[in-house]
């Protein structure tokens, strides 16, 4: 149960950092429209297995899948962080991904499964992640780790859903 509340928690904590302004184009009304994710501890299972699922209710989010595997990197790499844009030039609204920064790599990362929000990796951490709109005054333009890529750090770097808490802190108030 502590470990299905740490994920609950993870996927609170990641839907409230948000680097940009909010798109609000797709929102209906005053509301936007929601994300839906289910996320199921070991304990919660009846065999033990962790799931994690995502509906990304965007119509200009990726939606292929593939798995990443653990990578080691050379000392002083860094990681880009990117801004998401919405980019109308194709024949699907999409997002472009431009450059905002850096922050430094770690020796190894761990494998994971890559979707539009990293999901879980090889140690059976699972993320589960919804985000919104939320409020304005929660929105900088100085951050520049978002909540795509939170996921995919804390999946990277992390074994454990209270070191991925951790982590995700010491990150945002470093970088924003």
């Amino acid at each position: 149960m502590n470990k299905l509340l740490a994920l609950f928690v993870i996927g609170l904590f990641t839907s409230l950092i948000v680097n940009a302004q909010v798109d609000k184009s797709d929102w209906q009304g005053e509301f936007p429209e929601g994300c839906t994710s289910i996320t199921v501890g070991k304990n919660a299972s009846t065999d033990g297995s962790v799931m994690t699922s995502h509906t990304d209710d965007s119509h200009r989010t990726r939606s292929w899948i593939d798995v990443q595997s653990t990578k080691n990197h050379d000392k002083g790499s860094t990681v880009p962080m990117y801004k998401r844009v919405a980019c109308d030039t194709l024949a699907m609204p999409t997002y472009a991904h431009n450059p905002v920064g850096e922050i430094p790599q770690v020796k190894t990362t761990y494998g994971f499964i890559n979707t539009a929000y990293p999901c879980m990796n090889e140690k059976q951490l699972a993320i589960g992640e919804s985000t919104f709109g939320g409020r304005d005054v929660l929105q900088s333009e100085e951050g520049i780790i978002d909540c795509q890529r939170l996921c995919q750090l804390m999946l990277e770097r992390c074994t454990t859903a209270r070191e991925a808490i951790k982590m995700a802190g010491e990150l945002t108030k470093e970088y924003g």
